[in-house]
């Protein structure tokens, strides 16, 4: 058991190695690209851009619900170790997935466009333009969700180097647009959507050829298996509710602030939230690596191990999170001053504000997936989405009262705490884990470190160097002071121990 354990600890590590290559090699290109983008399309059409792409996205939640499922019962049947039904359910998951794309297709070409047209706040002179690209916004999403099977096909079968390849290529061509961009002949907007409409259709490409290649096991069934089929059906519908919560959550909001402000605001929130893009790259990659574990050691029947798993994999998400959201609250301003040429206003408190989002949402990706794991989700995404939910009313309510903008993501974050309470009330009992545990060790321990970190980081700050040096000074202050809380403060004796043997066992002899 201690060997088994040990092998699954270094395919972790491994596993988020690669994925850590990856996401310095995205979150660069990302960073840059975002910039760029900024300056060749201008504030406004940054901005229609990612209000009129929000319109798609917030018929993401069927892709979002598709991924969260796949990846769930491919690695069940994975942890089981019955190949027979993982064809099964690969097959079962394409079918489902080609007819929910024709589904939103219909969707996005009737009532999306009937939005766009007539509620959407753009200028009369780039409707044209932002028809276009929500045309090719529609295909690009389409193609991605056809990619849902075979990216979780490798997912789970924990192939992440195959899975960053095809990511940085993927990027590398992206980069390649937005450095082509500025010499475009016609209108940049259009023709910026629709390169990266070939760019997800090349990606699908090159999933589909990896997995028929090294996957060859896993085959396509015409056998009709109407018990699994509802089974999945019925976990897809609750995931759907959850996604669409969430969506709503973030898209809706980004309407309502259009509507009551314009797309020069949507852009400011566009370049937050990229900067949250930027630091979830950071956990999500670590928990990528850990999520297809969690429900194979349930499958297994190997709960010790799991709760292990969400325990140390909450910690240690948060534990990077903190090191790097917290210099950039405290010096927002410079550092979006040093990215952009031109920082739109209302972006350093919107960024502020995510960056506390984001820092309290961490504590929460394992026990999503432990959820998940268990196949029982009723209750949860009920309860979570109807949360969730709210974000769009009550921050309607907010700003029909006349107040700022900024409060949309304040609501966020109120709903994100109370969110948390619930998860570990609904999710503990599922997994037989203690609700008590759940709390100190990740709600009160992890709050009592941040506000630490970011007290510290403020007395620091308010020495005032100069930019560069107070930039310098802060981050690596803030990698000490959080690495030195987390090991006094946040680890258990126990948790100490698996924390040395896994440096010294698994990294260092690599």
């Amino acid at each position: 058991m201690a060997a088994d354990t040990t092998n699954r600890s270094k395919t972790i590590a491994k596993n988020t190695i690669v994925l850590y290559i990856r996401m310095i090699f995205v979150l660069g290109v990302a960073l840059y690209t975002s910039r760029v983008l900024l300056e060749v399309l201008g504030v406004e059409d940054y901005g229609v851009y990612n209000v009129v792409g929000g319109i798609v996205t917030m018929l993401g939640f069927f892709n979002g619900a598709m991924v969260s499922s796949t990846q769930r019962f491919f690695s069940y049947a994975i942890g089981q170790n019955d190949t027979q039904q993982l064809c099964l359910n690969y097959s079962t998951i394409l079918v489902i997935q080609g007819g929910l794309a024709l589904l939103i297709l219909l969707l996005a070409e009737t009532v999306g466009l009937w939005f766009v047209k007539n509620y959407l706040v753009i200028p009369q002179e780039r409707l044209t333009a932002a028809i276009w690209v929500y045309q090719f916004a529609i295909c690009t999403f389409i193609v991605s969700m056809l990619q849902v099977p075979f990216g979780a096909m490798i997912i789970t079968h924990e192939r992440m180097d195959a899975y960053a390849y095809i990511s940085i290529s993927e990027v590398l061509l992206k980069l390649l647009i937005v450095i082509a961009l500025p010499w475009a002949p016609y209108d940049k907007l259009i023709i910026y959507a629709g390169l990266l409409f070939f760019v997800a259709l090349l990606t699908l490409a090159a999933y589909i050829i990896y997995t028929r290649t090294r996957f060859k096991y896993v085959k396509y069934i015409k056998e009709k298996n109407k018990a699994l089929f509802k089974t999945l059906i019925g976990y897809m519908g609750w995931n759907l509710w959850g996604n669409a919560a969430a969506v709503i959550m973030n898209q809706g909001v980004n309407i309502l602030i259009n509507l009551f402000f314009g797309p020069a605001v949507n852009a400011a929130r566009a370049i937050a939230y990229q900067v949250q893009g930027a630091v979830n790259q950071l956990v999500g990659n670590f928990q990528l690596a850990m999520n297809p574990q969690i429900v194979k050691s349930y499958a297994a029947g190997d709960l010790e191990y799991m709760h292990n798993l969400i325990i140390r994999g909450s910690k240690l998400s948060f534990y990077l999170i903190v090191i790097f959201a917290m210099p950039v609250i405290i010096e927002t301003e410079t550092l979006l001053g040093l990215w952009l040429k031109e920082v739109p206003e209302h972006t350093v408190l919107f960024t502020q504000l995510v960056m506390i989002f984001v820092v309290l949402e961490s504590l929460s990706g394992t026990m999503m997936i432990s959820i998940q794991a268990t196949g029982k989700i009723g209750l949860y995404q009920s309860v979570i989405g109807g949360l969730l939910i709210l974000n769009l009313p009550i921050s309607y309510l907010a700003l029909r009262l006349g107040a700022e903008p900024e409060v949309t993501v304040l609501v966020s974050i109120i709903i994100s705490i109370v969110a948390f309470l619930l998860r570990v009330l609904i999710v503990s009992p599922k997994i037989n884990m203690s609700k008590t545990k759940l709390i100190v060790e990740l709600f009160i321990k992890m709050s009592i470190i941040g506000a630490i970190v970011y007290t510290a980081l403020s007395l620091i700050y308010s020495i005032g160097f100069s930019k560069w040096t107070s930039v310098i000074v802060t981050v690596v202050s803030s990698f000490v002071i959080t690495t030195c809380l987390m090991y006094t403060i946040g680890f258990t004796t126990e948790e100490k121990r698996f924390f040395r043997n896994y440096i010294t066992h698994t990294l260092m002899k690599r």
